[in-house]
């Protein structure tokens, strides 16, 4: 998993945590492991609250990138679904409240003056390997 940016992406809105879902279609309450439907999927990661560890002033590129998340055991899975649990700004209480001593402006990342961040995320990618081979014959 990785959640560093491209350039014109706030640093608040970063990936901090998340929950990863599994899902094997055809199987459980889930036959297609549609996205609209919450049955039938199995919680396999839920990332430390620091997944994605900063401190003030701003978070930064080293705290971006790459982090391994073990899943196993697990069965086979066709199908993850990502939740995002917070973002940099949400997750990181030093970010929250105002910034500086500027009674014109308030500099909370979530409620400050301007655009807030605590609904936007960005990820940049999430890879998911087995240990193990398979082949569904039908």
């Amino acid at each position: 998993m990785s959640a560093l940016l491209v350039p014109g992406n706030n640093r608040f809105t970063a990936l901090r945590s998340f929950e990863l879902y599994s899902c094997r279609s055809g199987e459980n309450a889930n036959p297609t492991c549609d996205g609209a439907i919450d049955g039938g999927r199995t919680k396999v990661v839920t990332s430390p609250s620091d997944t994605f560890p900063s401190v003030n002033p701003r978070p930064v590129a080293p705290d971006m990138t790459l982090r391994y998340c073990d899943a196993s055991p697990q069965p086979p899975a066709t199908h993850i679904k990502f939740v995002v649990a917070t973002n940099q700004c949400t997750g990181q209480t030093s970010y929250q409240g105002d910034q500086d001593s500027d009674p014109a402006v308030d500099a909370d990342c979530r409620t400050g003056t301007g655009i807030s961040r605590a609904t936007e995320v960005h990820a940049s990618e999430l890879q998911v390997f087995g240990s193990t081979a398979t082949v569904d014959e039908k």
